[in-house]
């Protein structure tokens, strides 16, 4: 297995592992115990035929770890001499080329003493305040002793919350890993309507989360320049979800085939078109509205500096071969132009959910 790591080791690591160690009296030095050969060192072999000849490097071969040295040559059969390959492993450098005032730099850098650093003023700690894993969740870091992560899911893994530590660093119900354990296992976490039981499955945007012994339902919006944050709704309105449309199918039959950004599909006769929305009823996946992307809409910012952020469309610029598809937006009385990609509608004049 070594020998095969070695071989199909890419050209830089290889050249790498061309050194072997130094003299004593060089060891004293420069305090290293090992260089990378080059081109003019004084070495001597300490092994082998050739064992107690010195002389200075000559030529290195990087896929044979090997060098030549000056004065080590064989005579051909057919006259002329040729150069003798002695593996690095058997020579030590006697002398460094110091012609390279990089190579000298690195090497007298690990002799020069640390500079004693002054002492810091001890600072108060501050109250409750943590590092952030992301900014764009809020997950403390370095809490916890187990983190879970994202499997290959409903949404994508940079964009989602795994239910363990949606339970335990979100919204606070459970403590510890094990807490969490119980309650997914036990069948007391719904998500859009569905019992899941895994503590790995993606909860992303517009997701709507129900608690077993819990009255509170909470669906996962951008918010506060957070890609996902949980907010309370009313009980009426956990069985409505916005969808983005992010394909557009014809299948057998000429029917459309819809799909959405959390995964799902939908055969449906309904006119839509790729960006526009859907208000659909979970768990039954029934398309309840069409929400248009149109001039006068009403969207939010789902990634980038605006996440969050509500505003109304002013223009629509179609794709071109070097741009995709933009918006004129207007938020905060401030325009912007922004990707369709990063934003979601949610309506007209109004959202046609809950979503603060």
């Amino acid at each position: 297995m070594r020998n095969q790591q070695n071989y199909q080791a890419l050209q830089q690591i290889r050249s790498k592992r061309v050194g072997t160690n130094i003299s004593k009296q060089l060891r004293q030095k420069y305090t290293h115990r090992n260089v990378r050969i080059v081109i003019g060192d004084t070495v001597k072999v300490v092994r082998g035929e050739y064992k107690g000849i010195e002389g200075k490097v000559t030529k290195i071969i990087i896929d044979k770890s090997s060098v030549a040295v000056e004065g080590i040559k064989k005579e051909k059969l057919k006259g002329g001499k040729f150069d003798v390959l002695i593996h690095s492993s058997n020579v030590i450098i006697t002398s460094l080329n110091t012609d390279d005032k990089w190579r000298v730099r690195i090497l007298e850098n690990k002799d020069k003493p640390k500079a004693e650093s002054k002492p810091k003023a001890e600072s108060k700690p501050k109250a409750e305040s943590k590092p952030k894993a992301e900014s764009k969740r809020e997950i403390n870091r370095k809490n916890k002793r187990f983190a879970i992560t994202v499997r290959p899911g409903s949404h994508p893994k940079n964009r989602s919350i795994p239910t363990a530590l949606l339970l335990r660093d979100v919204l606070n119900v459970v403590t510890t890993l094990r807490e969490a354990k119980s309650v997914i296992y036990n069948g007391k976490v719904t998500i859009d309507g569905i019992i899941r039981k895994s503590l790995h499955h993606s909860i992303g945007l517009m997701d709507v989360v129900e608690l077993q012994g819990i009255s509170d339902v909470y669906r996962l919006v951008p918010t506060h320049g957070h890609t996902l944050q949980p907010i309370k709704i009313e009980t009426d309105e956990k069985s409505k979800k916005i969808v983005k449309v992010t394909s557009k199918t014809t299948i057998k039959g000429k029917k459309t085939q819809l799909g959405f950004h959390d995964g799902r599909t939908i055969i449906t006769d309904n006119n839509v078109n790729v960006g526009d929305s859907c208000l659909i009823q979970i768990p039954e996946q029934k398309i309840l509205d069409v929400i248009k992307l149109e001039k006068d809409s009403l969207v939010m910012v789902i990634k980038g500096v605006n996440t969050g952020k509500i505003g109304h469309i002013n223009n629509i610029n179609e794709s071109t071969f070097t741009l995709s598809k933009r918006i004129n937006l207007t938020i905060d009385k401030k325009k912007f132009e922004i990707p369709v990609d990063l934003v979601i509608v949610i309506g007209k004049e109004k959202p046609v959910i809950q979503i603060r």
